[in-house]
């Protein structure tokens, strides 16, 4: 964890400027630049890799594993449909092998709604527990009436369901937006840049509170079938698009508009937009496929990452694990080496329609028609007011705050009509302040230096392309130089000796087993040593 490697020391508090600049203009879900956290020169370990860390400081990333690009056979609908039924309930199975009764989300989509369905027809030793977080000032409720809304469609699943699953229910009021939850979303890697993470928050805590220590998540469904599809967002555009190049700039990134935005943000971070739009159109053409397959691709990369770190971020918090069988790698394999047509109807602009074939005579009629919704959370607008107040309460101190004064001018935030802006600026000032002070709190050194420049970082090297299995298997974690392998014997108990003879008399004070070491891979015996008696070895020039 960043905040671990902050109080530590080792770490000054140096703040990326680049991404924080990035984050803010584009959000952390879209973020294309690989790996770059808000710290400077602390980099996330990037999914799918595994690595060689040499006592010289050098690492080296190795990819295992990348989505496929080659399509399977062309095959009849009805069994693509029963494929991948047999692949999500394969998922459901593994997931739900655990120590303590494992839950689920039931938010009243296709997502949650086939998970439980699917795990409340494999459980047989409980009934399956299901929660719903609904939000007394819905978003859902103020878009489409109460008659309309997620809690519907869970009653419906619940009643159809009735004799498997346990079904409780659970009220929040946004009421509760306070600076003690924001401070429990701060993610010293990222910038908490939408508000639905304080509703990602109150989901974990009612899990908590419900006593539940294993939950399932719909989670990357929409990423990988074409879920968004109908809402008007990012995969619209690149379908309908006659000109995605134009398009996307002109509807999908306004916020990007020079023109929108000079009179609010500083000259260095809209000088840092001019090259995002460019940046982003580059990455997305980097990925194989027709353009609404090349867009999912790059949500999966990017949007579908995210949202998995602030899963797993916020479950963590509450002692909670979150486990997601959409995700299961067999599973978005197969995903992705079908034609990704079969996933969209073009005519009603509806996704996952193969998952909804597949769900067929085992969900309600209602749930497999009905439209994908946006993330439940509070009405908009009370939050916007909530955010409001905070912000007036505490104007002095956000002004003052460096991040803030380094992205807004101080025409801005000398305004006292900044306190009306709408819920996303609103959102992004009070919690650029809170993540600042958050990292004050967190951190040895109570001052922040902002850096806008490129990560020192220069020792990892990056392959790109999958190893084979042949490389996987031959892997160290921790490889020791060629010369100290040279200097000492492989074998364990040879080793063992070796070290005794070489004044490691007291290493049974090592609280280790001397028969179990004895069992011990010797790269693993080499690092458990040097973890546990780093300062003899060094006493006596030992390399390992």
């Amino acid at each position: 964890e960043v905040q671990t490697l902050l109080r530590s020391g080792i770490l000054k508090n140096e703040i990326d400027g680049h991404t924080i600049f990035r984050q803010y203009n584009l959000g952390s879900i879209l973020g294309y630049e690989e790996g770059r956290t808000c710290i400077d020169n602390v980099l996330e370990f990037p999914p799918a890799h595994w690595a060689v860390v040499r006592l010289t400081g050098e690492m080296r990333l190795n990819k295992y594993w990348q989505l496929p690009y080659e399509k399977g056979p062309v095959v009849s609908e009805g069994r693509l449909s029963a494929e991948l039924r047999a692949l999500f309930n394969d998922s459901i199975r593994l997931r739900l092998v655990s120590d303590v009764p494992v839950a689920a989300f039931l938010s009243g989509g296709l997502d949650s709604s086939s998970i439980v369905a699917s795990a409340a027809s494999l459980l047989k030793a409980y009934q399956l527990k299901t929660l719903t977080v609904w939000y007394t000032e819905g978003y859902a409720a103020t878009r489409w009436g109460k008659e309309e809304n997620d809690l519907k469609y869970a009653r419906l699943l619940a009643r159809h369901l009735a004799k498997r699953i346990e079904h409780d229910i659970v009220e929040v009021g946004v009421s509760a937006l306070s600076l003690e939850n924001l401070d429990s979303v701060m993610d010293f890697a990222r910038i908490p840049d939408h508000i639905r993470e304080i509703a990602m928050f109150y989901n974990y805590r009612a899990v908590k509170d419900a006593g539940v220590r294993v939950v399932l998540n719909g989670q990357g469904s929409d990423e990988i079938m074409g879920g968004y599809m109908g809402l008007g967002g990012f995969p619209d555009y690149l379908l309908f698009s006659r000109s995605p190049d134009t398009d996307l700039m002109e509807r999908f990134f306004p916020s990007l508009l020079l023109s929108t935005r000079k009179d609010i943000l500083n000259p260095e971070v809209l000088q840092d937009s001019q090259n995002i739009y460019r940046d982003f159109m580059r990455h997305l053409y980097s990925f194989e496929g027709e353009l609404i397959e090349k867009g999912h691709r790059l949500l999966v990369d990017t949007q579908l990452r995210q949202f998995i770190h602030m899963e797993d971020f916020l479950s963590m918090h509450f002692g909670v694990e979150c486990r997601l069988p959409f995700l299961d790698y067999r599973l978005v394999q197969w995903v992705f080496r079908q034609p990704f047509g079969i996933h969209i109807d073009q005519q009603t602009r509806t996704g996952k329609m193969l998952l909804r074939k597949a769900m067929s005579g085992i969900l309600p009629k209602p749930l497999l028609r009905r439209p994908k919704a946006p993330f439940p959370m509070g009405d908009p607008e009370h939050a916007r007011q909530q955010l409001s107040k905070l912000f007036r309460d505490s104007r002095q101190e956000i002004i003052h705050s460096n991040i803030v004064r380094r992205i807004y001018t101080q025409e801005f935030l000398n305004d006292e009509h900044s306190a009306d802006g709408s819920l996303q600026e609103l959102w992004m000032l009070v919690v650029l302040w809170r993540w600042e002070e958050a990292l004050k709190r967190a951190s040895a050194s109570k001052e922040n230096t902002f850096l806008h420049k490129e990560s020192k970082i220069q020792q990892i090297q990056i392959d790109k392309e999958p190893a084979t299995a042949a490389q996987n298997n031959k892997a160290l974690f921790i490889e020791p130089p060629a010369v100290a392998l040279r200097q000492l014997p492989l074998k364990i108990p040879h080793l063992v000796d070796y070290l005794r003879d070489h004044g490691f008399n007291d290493i049974k004070t090592f609280d280790m087993n001397i028969a179990y070491l004895k069992e011990m891979k010797p790269a693993w015996f080499l690092y458990t040593l040097f973890d546990r008696a780093c300062s003899t070895i060094e006493k006596k020039n030992i390399l390992i």
